[in-house]
Order: C-alpha cells, then structure tokens, then sequence
C-alpha cells in the first residue's frame, strides 16, 4: 500500500449554525471564497441571512430519531469479533485537553483484526492532528468527532483520509479522502462541556464504501438504557512511538454509560455521556453501539469525545462520550442531503437517456 500520509488538500467545510451561540453569539468570520460554506441551523428552519454573508440553505426533509444499517448480501455478521487478542495492559494514565486518555485497570481492549460485518465499517482516520477513529453510517458518510477534524484558523480544513478495518499496516477496502465536513462546532484544544455535548461531525468521503463494507445504523440514547452493560466500542489508539510501525484497533464490550448530562443550544439539544470504556488518545471519533432485538445491524449511540477531571464521585475522571439528539440530527440530516443528491443524479440520467 501506498503512503497514507496526507497532504495539505483542503475538505469544504459546511458548518450547521450551532456554533455562533456557542461562542455567546460571536459571528464566525466569513472563510476564504475558494470555500464555500453554508451555514445551518439546529432546527433545520430557513433563517434570515445578513449582507455579504452565505446563504441559508433550508432543509425540506425529516431528520428522524434513528437511521438504519446495512449489512451487504455477500458479508457475514459477527456480533461479537472471534478470536480477539488480549491487549497488555499499560497502566492507568490521565489528563490532556480534549483527548480521553483514560484507562480503568484492568485494560479491557483487545485487538480487532476482522473484516466481517459490522467491524469493516469502523475505520482509522488519519490527518495532519494524527489518528482518530470513524464509523460509516451511509455508503459515503462517516461519522466522527469534531475535534477530529484539523480545522485551520481560517475556517478551512486539512485533508483527511479514511481508511475502513485498517490494521497494522493493511487497509482492506483502501481509502478515501474526505469532500466535505458538516459539524456543528470547530472543537481544537480545550472545549467547554457544551461544545464537548456536540463534538459531532459527519464526513462525506469521495468514495462509497458501502456496497463493500455495509453501514452501522443510529439511534438516540434514551437514559432510561443505563443499566445495559453490554455496549461495544473500537478505537485506534495512536502509539507513543508515532504511526511508522503500524496501528492496530482495539475492540470492547460490555461497556456502560454511567450518566447523562444534558445541553441545549436553541431548540437541539445533545448529550454528554459519562462511561466505564477505557480510552486513549487515537480512540476520540469511535463508536459506541449496540445490538437491538430483530435487527441484522448495529445502531451507534455516541461517539468518544473527551476526558473530564478527578470529582468526589469519579477520584480518577471520567471519559465522555458525545450522543443524544444533536447525532441522531446530524446523520439523519446528512443522509437525506445524499438520497436528494441521489434523486436528482437519477433524474438527470433519466432526462439524458
């Protein structure tokens, strides 16, 4: 394979318009020309656009609660990743801006390396930030977190590549570049525990890996599931000795979301959820998901955000994930911009055959 390390190659931002409340109603300052960006707001309603600034684009389409997965015909479904190797513990390890770097001994990681139905949707994400992790949620979307993202002082964006089911140094289904990042807040460095709650962004890759690798489905986190203990996760956690030698994912079950703290922006809200999962840097970005009686994929919940300091309730911190309606928004309003974009390619085809 190939190099993988990216070049300066932008991805056109498209920001929904969470942000400027946010940052107490500061207005971001219009990028570049060469970028073109809308901006959106939570509720999906027309909003009214000052001089000189983008357009408003006006959203005709539900963004229901949950979303669907799929599972291709010629793939086989494994719940739970056979033969998975224990990974060695490193000891419990602590604090470091927005990045979870926490690990409640024992480690209970263990090493993925399997391409069957769902683990070929979770992929390793590799920008000039270093190594995060993403899930497919449609054959050309993947989701991740904000703080992923390299988001440059000017509003644009380094190039990211995704890379499903990546182990060591192999890539299975190959890459992709990222086209475009939706999100609803440019989180870098340290982030408040608002823009922690929406640390959501959805990546639309120039490539569609679905028909390859299938897709996970979503669902909104209802707190009334804290007493499930059997949520999975994977992340590529980044080695201390830099990516030259290989990275390799690591999977986790039995997890559980300890509690549920609430934000709202306008009228979208999101979670921050508390967890038992242990994670390191490298893992910000990767699902948590599980299994619902009767359906043949996995639905994500939440995506591994950042870590929170020592309480009284939690001496050794905590690691939080991000979840609630703002993802549930975000993906459902990003899949439906790709079945219209879908629609409207088949129509032109239509009118030229």
């Amino acid at each position: 394979m190939s190099s993988t390390q990216p070049t300066s190659q932008q991805a056109k931002p498209i920001m929904i318009d969470v942000e400027s409340l946010l940052n107490e109603d500061t207005t971001p300052s219009t990028p570049p020309s060469r970028i073109p960006t809308k901006n959106f707001i939570s509720n999906g309603n027309e909003r009214k656009t000052k001089p000189n600034r983008p357009s408003f684009h006006k959203v005709q389409f539900p963004t229901p609660a949950e979303q669907p997965g799929m599972c291709p015909r010629h793939m086989t479904i494994e719940r739970i990743p056979p033969g998975a190797k224990a990974q060695e513990a490193s000891g419990q390890t602590r604090g470091g801006k927005n990045h979870p770097l926490l690990v409640f001994l024992p480690d209970d990681r263990v090493e993925l390396h399997n391409v069957t139905y769902p683990w070929s949707t979770v992929g390793l994400l590799l920008s000039v930030k270093g190594v995060c992790t993403g899930t497919l949620v449609d054959d050309d979307i993947v989701l991740t977190a904000s703080h992923c993202i390299p988001w440059r002082e000017d509003g644009s964006i380094d190039r990211i590549r995704f890379l499903p089911a990546f182990h060591g140094k192999e890539s299975p289904f190959g890459y992709s570049d990222v086209e475009t990042v939706y999100a609803f807040t440019r989180n870098s460095g340290r982030i408040n525990t608002v823009q922690a709650a929406f640390d959501v962004a959805c990546l639309k890759l120039k490539r569609k890996f679905g028909p390859q690798t299938g897709y996970s489905g979503t669902i909104k986190y209802n707190p009334r599931w804290s007493a499930r203990e059997d949520w999975m996760n994977v992340g590529y956690p980044q080695p201390d000795t830099g990516i030259k030698d290989g990275i390799i994912p690591l999977f986790q079950d039995s997890g559980k979301i300890l509690t549920v703290e609430e934000y709202s922006v306008g009228s979208l809200s999101s979670f921050i959820m508390q967890t038992t999962f242990d994670l390191t840097k490298g893992h910000s970005g990767g699902p948590v998901f599980g299994w619902f009686e009767g359906e043949e994929f996995p639905r994500v919940v939440a995506v591994v955000s950042s870590e929170s300091g020592p309480s009284p309730q939690y001496p050794m911190g905590r690691n939080n994930l991000a979840g609630g309606p703002s993802l549930t928004f975000m993906v459902g309003y990003v899949r439906a911009l790709n079945e219209q974009a879908n629609n409207n390619n088949n129509n032109n085809s239509n009118i030229n055959n």
